[in-house]
Formats: C-alpha cells, structure tokens, sequence
C-alpha cells in the first residue's frame, strides 16, 4: 500500500487513520492524504491519480528555429506529421554553483489548461523532454501550410504605418489570473488563410506566470504569511505598458470596455473554475517536476487573483 501526501512524501501503510485529524482517501491501490498550508489554511481535498504525460521527443525531427522571442526554440515534427514548438526551461547557476532549474515547462502547462477550462481557445502545450532537457511542447495554431501567423506587431503596422512593432505592448486577458507578466504584441497573433477572413490564433506563449521564477526558499517564506503572499500578488504589473500598471488594473479596464452581457459570461466561467478543479490539475503535473512549494505558491496565486476578479466583475 502507498500513501501520498500533499508534501510528495511516499509513506508505507496499510492503516486508514493516520492520526492528527486526517482521514485518507483510498483509490485503487493509493492513499492520497491534503495537509494544512504553513499559515493553516487547508487545501482543497482533491487529487488526482492521473499525471499528465511528458513526451519525449528526443526523435522528433527539427523542422525550424523559431525567431521569435528572447529564448531558444525550434519547431519539432511529430510521428503523427504534426508540427509542435519546443521550448527549453532555462538554467541557471546559483552562488554555490549548482544549476536551478526554472519551471517555465510546468507553468506554460497549467497555464493552458487554465485557459482551456476558462473556455480560451489556447494552444495545445505537453510537458515534455529532449535528449534529457526539460521542455513544453506548443503545438502549432496553423490547420496546414496554407495558413500564415500574422503576430500582433506586424497586425498593428498594417492598420497604423507609425506603429512601432519593435516596442513591446501587452495585451489584456486572462493574465491577471495566472500573474502572467509577459502578454505583450509578439505573442499574440491571428491566423490568416491565403485566402478568406483571418482569424484570432488560439492563445499561446503562457510560460512567465505563476511564479514560476521564484526560488522554493522565497515561496515557502512567502506562504508562511498571507499577508505576504497577497502583496506579492497585488505588485503584479506588465512591463509592456507605459506606468507599468498593475495586471489587476489592465484586468479592470477591459472589464469595463466590454457589455454586461460579456461580463455575465466571464464571471460565470470564472466561477465555474472552482479552486478544488485548479488544485486538481497542479496535482497532475509529476512530483519530479514541480515541489510541494511551487503548488502550494501557484494554488494561492490563482485563489487571490481568482477572488479579486470575481469581486471586479460583480461590482
């Protein structure tokens, strides 16, 4: 028998009652047990047992490098003819000279599934790995190869020649959810037909949210308040609009640019997107990729932002 904790420790056990007021719950052959956070609020008492997959796509064939962005990425071509975007997590050495590990693989993930489940056409994202590199894999917005992505910048100087497409601007949605800092003109696009109307390309490029930046040491600091967790929350701000206002604030304004109606559906689908669902879909990222802290820190990221948004759309 096999119990799982909300820590990600395996304990051995064959006894139902583990003491201090937790009660397991028995699926199959595992026990899956929640434990309180630091400052004592419980987590939601769902899990699943069904982790997402992580491909690998080491045989994968190199179809391009893509040119956009700040990072290195290159287009993949699948077994099944599919083209997918591979994006490498980044490494960095610490002052002892060990390399960390960035989650940018888990936070695009959940990122999308967030997406998906708020009803956002967003891009297909798999956790993934090659030749022993951690990565996401996006899979491409275009049906077939007669369909070009027209990026936000390039959309922009068409309608206004005096645009600047190289100065990033962000774009309003649900990144005030996920504390998504980087939604800016260069990731955002629509897809265009050689022929016929273009339309909005699903969603993509969801990896700089959730914290994902932030070390386990600062997290676990930060959970051990609420207070602190809510102000890390609170300074969240885009670096791609003049003032660098806060997502809060940019989720504010397009709130009160659309119809009632619009805002009817969005505070349905918000509500829909229960805190027990969210912490659901953390608890399928595999325990080797994503700590207890990084969990524990996105649940409370998406509690606080959910809760702040739902206030903004009923007032």
């Amino acid at each position: 028998m096999v119990i799982i904790d909300s820590e990600s420790r395996l304990l051995n056990g064959n006894d139902s009652s583990l003491g201090n007021g937790l009660t397991p719950l028995r699926l199959g052959e595992i026990w899956v047990i929640s434990r309180a956070l630091p400052y004592g609020r419980a987590m939601p008492d769902v899990l699943t047992l069904d982790p997402f997959e992580v491909i690998d796509a080491s045989k994968w064939d190199v179809v391009s490098e893509e040119p956009m962005g700040s990072k290195a990425k290159r287009w993949l071509l699948a077994p099944d003819g599919v083209r997918w975007l591979f994006k490498q997590v980044r490494l960095k050495e610490d002052a002892s000279g060990a390399l960390r590990v960035f989650g940018e693989d888990w936070s695009e993930k959940l990122a999308a599934e967030v997406a998906h489940a708020f009803g956002l056409a967003a891009a297909r994202v798999q956790l993934a790995v090659r030749h022993g590199q951690r990565g996401a894999l996006s899979r491409s917005a275009l049906p077939d190869e007669g369909h070009d992505l027209v990026h936000g910048n390039e959309l922009l100087q068409r309608m206004d020649p005096a645009y600047d497409k190289a100065r990033k601007r962000e774009v309003r949605g649900y990144n005030a959810l996920v504390a998504n800092t980087d939604r800016h003109h260069e990731n955002w696009a629509v897809v265009q037909p050689r022929s016929g109307p273009a339309w909005l390309s699903p969603s993509f490029d969801h990896a700089t949210c959730l914290g994902f930046q932030e070390t386990d040491e600062r997290k676990t600091a930060l959970l051990g308040d609420a207070n602190s967790v809510r102000m890390w929350v609170e300074r969240g701000r885009s670096s791609h609009f003049e003032g660098k206002p806060t997502l809060q604030g940019l989720a504010l304004d397009a709130i009160h640019r659309v119809s009632p109606e619009v805002r009817i559906c969005w505070r349905h689908r918000l509500a829909t997107l229960s805190e027990d669902r969210y912490w659901a879909t953390i608890g399928r990222v595999p325990v080797e990729l994503m700590s207890q802290a990084d969990r524990n820190f996105a649940f409370e990221i998406f509690r606080l932002n959910r809760g702040r948004l739902l206030q903004c759309l009923t007032t």
